[in-house]
């Protein structure tokens, strides 16, 4: 099975770090008249469900719970105090997606699995780490929070076929790739190892993840046609999209 994830990073382009950004990050970053548009983050995510609608797939929207720690600096720039997060929720109900974890190290998971069902009304069952900052005590933690899958195991800059065993009732799920990757290398080239890895991970019966940003489609335009890409390849080696609103 392959699952399509997204991570949320960011709700508001006025967060002072999305214009500390455009200074440091140069072309791997949004241009300063993106950020004047109020909910283009929002509008990125709306498209994003859209087209995955049209394309009869399911995602997981990993998204954060914590309710400070914005500044941080390995937080997500929102908080569950952001005026557009319920916003986001009704968005993302709106497009009956599913509803994952995407969380920080500042907060214990258990209590962001709470926070994030007091906004949802759903059982929580789906986790990626912010950053993938794995630390020991992780897979107790996440069974804890009665986590039934984890996509936190992979490299954020290149195609990966990782490997976790799990000795509790968790199932880790590599993310094989992530959109990064494009910023990083040649499309051809991810398109090409990405192939493999996943011929590789069918023919051994492995489920992996894919994941993509939704502010990556606005940094980079050509992001919507890897995305295509990707999800083409992934039909054509015999992939199934695991539907996440059905059955783990």
């Amino acid at each position: 099975m392959l699952y399509l994830t997204h991570d949320i990073d960011w709700l508001s382009p006025f967060h002072p770090y999305a214009w500390i950004k455009c200074l440091t990050h140069g072309s791997k970053w949004l241009k300063p008249h993106q950020l004047m548009h109020q909910n283009i983050f929002l509008n990125s995510i709306e498209s994003i469900c859209k087209h995955n609608v049209q394309e009869k797939i399911n995602a997981v929207w990993l998204i954060g719970a914590a309710s400070g720690h914005a500044l941080s600096r390995y937080g997500l720039r929102y908080t569950t105090n952001s005026v557009n997060y319920p916003i986001l929720i009704q968005l993302l109900k709106k497009w009956n997606c599913t509803i994952g974890l995407h969380s920080i190290n500042n907060e214990s998971i258990n209590t962001q699995v709470i926070q994030l069902k007091s906004f949802t009304g759903q059982n929580v069952l789906y986790h990626r780490l912010h950053f993938l900052k794995q630390y020991n005590e992780l897979e107790n933690d996440l069974a804890q929070a009665n986590i039934k899958v984890d996509f936190s195991f992979g490299k954020a800059r290149q195609v990966h076929l990782a490997d976790k065993n799990s000795n509790t009732e968790v199932k880790f799920v590599p993310t094989l790739l992530f959109d990064n990757a494009f910023f990083f290398n040649k499309p051809e080239e991810v398109f090409s190892t990405f192939s493999t890895e996943l011929r590789k991970a069918i023919a051994t019966n492995k489920d992996v993840a894919i994941c993509f940003h939704p502010e990556n489609f606005l940094i980079l335009p050509a992001l919507r046609e890897y995305y295509q890409e990707v999800i083409r390849i992934s039909r054509n080696e015999g992939a199934v999209f695991h539907n996440p609103a059905s059955t783990l």
